[in-house]
């Protein structure tokens, strides 16, 4: 398993020191024995917190208990290095239903743990806030990117800056 890290580095017009990891679209990769690669390089990358942005899993895993286990454990591992906040994606929301709304929901009970639907959190970093927010809309309205996603990796740029206005 090949890890891929891109560093960004984004101006604002207000500087800021917070730094923060953000990984999506593991589609359940964390099953694959080569997954604590992917925690070891995230717990070693400096930043105050992990972002996870969607399709964590597929269809109907956020309903077998089995799964929510597992999870569990994935995000428990990278909460020890420093918080994660999870939101979900196009693919998790396929077969999202209550009983999956709740154990989303349950891996707040892990510590540094912060799954958001449709709601907002303000983390401190330091004398500095940064606001997270969590939108979740409509399975419809998700565009899917396509094209051959190994190549779009292979010839990206390792570091890039970028100001947003």
């Amino acid at each position: 398993m090949k890890v891929f890290v891109n560093k960004v580095k984004v101006i604002t017009r207000k500087p800021t020191n917070i730094k923060f990891t953000l990984i999506g679209d593991l589609h359940g990769i964390y099953r694959s024995k080569g997954f604590n690669k992917i925690i070891n390089c995230i717990n070693n990358q400096n930043s105050d917190f992990l972002l996870v942005a969607g399709d964590i899993c597929q269809g109907k895993t956020w309903q077998n208990p089995e799964n929510l286990i597992l999870l569990s454990n994935v995000f428990s591992a990278l909460a020890e290095a420093k918080p994660v906040f999870l939101i979900v994606g196009n693919h998790d929301l396929s077969k999202f239903n209550n009983v999956a709304l709740k154990n989303y929901k349950s891996l707040a009970s892990i510590k540094n743990v912060f799954p958001l639907y449709n709601e907002s959190i303000d983390y401190k970093v330091g004398d500095e806030t940064a606001h997270i927010s969590g939108l979740v809309t409509d399975k419809d309205n998700y565009v899917t990117a396509g094209g051959n996603f190994k190549t779009k990796l292979l010839n990206r740029v390792d570091e890039r800056e970028f100001e947003i206005a």
